[in-house]
């Protein structure tokens, strides 16, 4: 999961990058303008994949499912969170199935905040970045 994690940084920094105004402090109104228009366009650009294999596959991890002897509720609980890509929002259930499609569901609610959070990132200094970055740091741990 370190690479999972090493590409889920760089996929924000990319979707930061390319949604901020270039040489200023500031986030570009054009392309952030419509939340749920840059929601679904980034999103739409994976989920159409992720539905299409999992779909194929989830009769094998059913079958898993029932190896192990889990539950019914259990199972059809773990299909909705991994075709709605809300398994990241469960500790428990973040893994499931598909391990790297929390990634995914990270992005996901990722894509979601960064019309409302990026306008205010965009405007911080380098030194507002730093205390930004400790203190994300920190309430991660």
């Amino acid at each position: 999961n370190v690479l999972v994690g090493g590409f889920f940084v760089i996929s924000g920094y990319v979707a930061a990058y390319t949604s901020t105004k270039l040489g200023e402090r500031a986030a570009d109104e054009k392309k952030l303008a419509k939340p749920e228009l840059f929601f679904w366009q980034k999103v739409m650009g994976y989920y159409p994949l992720h539905f299409t294999v999992l779909s194929f596959f989830t009769p094998m991890f059913v079958q898993v499912e029932q190896w192990f002897k889990t539950p019914l509720k259990t199972t059809l609980f773990r299909a909705f969170l991994s075709f709605s890509m809300l398994q990241a929002w469960f500790p428990k259930e973040a893994e499931i199935w598909n391990q790297p499609t929390w990634f995914l569901s990270a992005l996901t609610f990722s894509n979601l905040t960064m019309p409302a959070v990026l306008p205010a990132v965009a405007g911080l200094s380098k030194d507002g970045l730093r205390k930004l970055f400790y203190a994300l740091t920190g309430v991660s741990l």
